[in-house]
């Protein structure tokens, strides 16, 4: 029994350091800004690339280490493409996430409510492993409500 519970607490400790295991609900409070944001219809989208005509300042602006802004690249580039690093400690998506480099428009769309639900960072070093930006909580938030476009 005991080798059963050290064995469940190893993959549990092993999950969480990319995020894939963290406890439901946000560590730090993000609210929706959804509604603030231009609709991405006719906008950004899965194949259509962020702006800041249509994600605003946000759009240009590099988190920490990050090695690109959100301008310039579709969802489909953050989500599956390895070399595109938006997050503040310079990683792409598919660095903690391998699903991520098969994700389809559909199957993302419906990863979007797991991914809002994370903790949201605070572009502090504190951060647990799977807080994600407020800037990509807005954005896929905006996207879902828009329908996924």
């Amino acid at each position: 029994m005991a080798k059963a519970r050290t064995s469940a607490l190893l993959v549990l400790v092993f999950a969480s350091a990319c995020g894939d295991a963290s406890p439901p609900g946000n560590v730090h409070r993000w609210t929706s800004n959804a509604a603030n944001l231009e609709p991405p219809n006719g906008g950004y989208g899965w194949d259509a690339p962020i702006t800041t005509e249509n994600f605003g300042k946000a759009a240009t602006r590099k988190f920490g280490r990050a090695e690109a802004a959100l301008a310039g690249h579709t969802l489909r580039q953050i989500v599956t493409d390895a070399s595109v690093r938006v997050r503040a400690d310079g990683k792409a998506c598919t660095a903690c996430h391998t699903w991520a480099n098969s994700e389809t428009q559909a199957s993302f769309c419906a990863r979007v409510d797991a991914f809002l639900a994370l903790p949201t960072s605070t572009d502090e070093e504190t951060d647990p492993l799977s807080a994600k930006p407020t800037v990509l909580k807005d954005l896929l938030s905006a996207w879902a409500a828009a329908g996924c476009p």
